[in-house]
């Protein structure tokens, strides 16, 4: 092994030092070389002379100097380039100093972006199911947009049960506070895990279903509605029923939609959807809705025309009017011989229906009498709407009876 040597200016070894240090080196390892003249020379060398008498004449061949002048020239280059290295060290540790200490100042003064950012917090919720995923929706979006207010998700749960305050959420805020303070850890310890629980106690349980089954019926048709509203409800049933083919959701969106908005994209010459985007008519229907209310915004702005003020007919004497009074006709006096009868019951009978249902259009009992009125398919809307309603109700009553029996069950287990 070579001794350490520094490569500063202030430490340079003499050349004497150096030419001892390379021959007894040298003729104790040997190099390799081309001729086998010098090779036999070194070795010749080294049984002569013993690495240990240091103080003996060096060899001084041409070939030593050579690789002494070698020696020096890589020494020098060495030393240089440790020169250059150490300024730049010195260069970057002065600028790293000046960037600690700036920011260490403008640390206290800076503000993220995302610390300007309040967006308003979800409403109270319930436990409504058919408010659940609108609440679900409104906490996801407030986390997403300030994720640094809640440095776990521990905290991001606690967060959204402090809005449940009433009926069926009060409840299940209340299991799982006191899950927490009996067992001394959180009850759902990911945010995903929260949400799958929220989304099994308080969204819809057959959201497919309800969907489809209104899909079914009229319910869902556009009525007194605007387009962009129907079209929002619509996407809404669809995604919720799982249909994924073109041609059955166009069919069934072009039966909701009005009939005369329905009509002009029907009878588009040039560019008409096709009967298998679904997109493209719910673009067509917002389009032709735009039109229609441009043009009668364009129509109602219109005035009758006037004559024209001249000079000639401005200054010209009015007309006097004609006053004309009542006028009055005499009229016929019945006879005593012809009396006139009266005809008060003729236009009563004239007005009679027949006593029949307006059900099943069979006489002899009323509509609220009627066998068919649990039947879906002899239901009026409203009724319809009602039905699927208490089917709803129903649900959430039997779910929450099970619920309530299950929580007595665990806690006799408990006890």
């Amino acid at each position: 092994m070579l001794p350490e040597v520094a490569l500063t200016a202030e430490h340079s070894l003499r050349r004497a030092e150096i030419s001892d240090f390379a021959t007894n080196t040298i003729g104790t390892f040997s190099f390799e070389d081309d001729s086998s003249e010098s090779s036999e020379s070194y070795k010749t060398a080294n049984s002569e002379t013993s690495p240990r008498t240091m103080g003996s004449e060096p060899m001084r061949t041409q070939d030593l100097d050579d690789r002494l002048e070698t020696l020096e020239t890589g020494f020098a280059e060495l030393r240089a380039q440790n020169a250059t290295i150490m300024q730049q060290l010195s260069q970057l540790l002065v600028k790293f100093e000046n960037n600690t200490n700036s920011i260490t100042t403008a640390a206290p003064n800076s503000k993220s972006p995302d610390d300007k950012l309040k967006p308003s917090p979800p409403s109270d919720f319930d436990g409504s199911r058919s408010k659940g995923r609108a609440f679900l929706n409104s906490c996801d979006l407030y986390i997403n947009l300030v994720p640094h207010q809640f440095s776990t998700d521990e905290k991001a749960i606690m967060w959204a049960v402090s809005f449940m305050k009433t009926g069926r959420a009060a409840l299940f805020a209340e299991r799982i506070v006191r899950y927490r303070m009996k067992y001394k850890y959180p009850k759902y310890h990911t945010w995903d895990e929260f949400r799958d629980a929220f989304i099994t106690e308080f969204c819809p349980k057959n959201e497919a279903g309800l969907a489809i089954a209104k899909l079914e019926t009229d319910g869902y048709y556009q009525g007194k509605r605007s387009v962009d509203e129907y079209v929002d409800e619509f996407k809404e049933l669809i995604e919720q029923s799982g249909y994924n083919q073109g041609l059955p959701i166009v069919v069934k969106f072009r039966r909701g939609l009005n009939k005369d908005i329905q009509d002009v994209i029907a009878n588009i010459p040039i560019g008409r959807p096709a009967d298998d985007n679904p997109q493209a008519w719910y673009e067509a229907a917002v389009q032709a809705d735009d039109n229609r209310t441009a043009n009668d915004l364009f129509h109602s702005g219109q005035k009758t025309s006037r004559p024209t003020k001249t000079l000639g007919n401005l200054f010209a004497a009015a007309q006097p009017k004609t006053v004309t009074g009542p006028t009055w006709t005499q009229t016929s006096t019945p006879k005593v011989s012809n009396p006139v009868p009266m005809d008060i019951d003729a236009a009563r009978k004239k007005y009679d229906t027949p006593d029949v249902c307006r059900r099943c259009k069979k006489p002899g009992h009323w509509a609220r009498d009627c066998d068919l009125r649990f039947d879906i398919r002899y239901m009026q809307p409203d009724e319809r709407e009602e039905w699927l309603q208490n089917l709803a109700l129903q649900a959430d009553a039997e779910e929450v009876e099970e619920k309530a029996k299950e929580s007595e069950v665990s806690e006799e287990k408990d006890f």
